[in-house]
């Protein structure tokens, strides 16, 4: 029975089936008078039966075996659900931590309000988003939804309602740093941002590193509007290092026009930030110069225009009035003095009412108010006259 090991449950099936159905032939055949034939058909029974036998065990092992492995691997299912479940839910405590995190690192900028800048708004932005969320990107990408949630909740309330009324993609945070740059941007030019660095100096009791902090954040703002209007201009395309050195060729010619044509440089810094090149700005400003040039400034004196004035007739009135010598008009000093002697002998209502601004520095009399006054009618008739009569006339 050897041969049963080497064959599978399907086999062994097999096997049983044809094993008992050759012994079910036997049996009902009718059996033979020969002696030796008898013989064989009894020991063929006691193999098929043996065979039957070994099958059946073979069988029933195997459906042991097979319940052992089927309660193996439900436990083994459990398990592994129990491990899924597990990795979720740490997966999701590591989420909701990073969330927290993420919305407690925002919430320390300030809220923008009406007149903030909003470069140095994008670039507190850029650099939570640097530190918190883009080295998390691949393995938790619902950080970035989370980051531009609350970066909205930082604007104002107009600025929301007009970002949304845009309908502009704002779901990542390259599209909203490019919105608030080219909305809420400021409004200066890029020549204006260039000479803000050119003149950036170290204040007095500052510290190098601390001027090295302030510059780079200047440089920053300056950069990113300048790239900002770049691509505007160039149908979305880069700068690149030959542009940039173009655009401070720019910015040098423009401060030798201010200096030099400082109202040709008035009308030209309306529309300069289309100009990319010194000799694209140096042709503008000298178009300018050439147009606002006055006369006078022309050599040939026949080439010079005069304006004749004309004189008005005096009236009759005019020409016989006599000169009459005019008063001189008092000096400021003494027409002071005069008014603190006058009001010296005033009292000041205001102080009666508690409503006297100018305390001991008032030139009006302050009474004391503990001192009981007894007055006669008269007296009370001159009070009355400085209280409600204005300064006598002189005539």
């Amino acid at each position: 029975m050897e041969y049963l090991d080497f064959l599978n449950r399907s086999e062994v099936v097999a096997e049983h089936g044809r094993a008992r159905t050759e012994l079910n032939q036997l049996k009902i055949k009718k059996e033979s008078s020969d002696d030796i034939e008898k013989q064989r058909v009894v020991e063929l029974k006691t193999e098929l039966e043996l065979i039957v036998k070994t099958c059946e065990e073979r069988l029933k092992a195997q459906n042991e075996d097979r319940k052992l492995l089927e309660a193996d691997q439900r436990n083994a299912d459990k398990e592994l659900v129990a491990l899924r479940n597990e990795q979720a839910m740490v997966k999701s405590m590591k989420e909701t931590a990073l969330k927290q995190n993420l919305s407690d690192v925002v919430r320390t900028i300030p809220r923008l309000k009406t007149g903030d800048s909003i470069e140095h708004f994008v670039s507190s932005l850029e650099q939570i988003y640097s530190i918190e969320v883009k080295p998390q990107l691949a393995a938790l990408p619902i950080l970035e939804g989370e980051f531009i949630k609350e970066a909205k909740r930082l604007l104002t309330y107009p600025m929301f309602t007009q970002l949304e009324k845009s309908g502009r993609d704002t779901k990542t945070w390259v599209n909203l740093q490019k919105y608030l740059t080219e909305t809420h941007g400021t409004r200066i030019s890029n020549y204006q941002h260039l000479n803000r660095l050119w003149n950036c100096e170290v204040q007095e009791s500052e510290k190098l590193s601390e001027f090295a902090s302030r510059l780079e954040e200047k440089c920053y703002s300056a950069s990113t509007h300048i790239q900002s209007n770049f691509k505007q201009s160039h149908s979305n395309a880069d700068m690149t290092a030959d542009d940039v050195f173009k655009l401070i060729g720019a910015m040098l010619a423009s401060i030798q026009v201010r200096s030099k044509h400082e109202d040709a440089y008035k009308s030209l810094i309306k529309n300069c930030d289309k100009h990319w090149s010194a000799s694209s700005i140096l042709s503008d400003a000298a178009d300018y110069v050439d147009k606002m040039s006055s006369p006078d400034e022309t050599d040939d004196p026949s080439q010079k225009v005069f304006l004749a004035k004309t004189t008005k007739p005096k009236k009759h009135n005019q020409l016989q009035k006599p000169y009459e010598k005019k008063p001189k008009k008092q000096s400021r000093s003494t027409s002071l003095e005069d008014y603190k002697k006058r009001c010296s002998k005033e009292i000041c209502e205001a102080f009666l009412q508690n409503k006297c601004r100018y305390g001991t520095k008032c030139f009006r009399i302050h009474p004391d108010k503990s001192v009981h006054y007894t007055t006669t009618e008269q007296e009370d008739c001159e009070l009355g006259s400085l209280f409600h009569q204005g300064p006598e006339q002189t005539n």
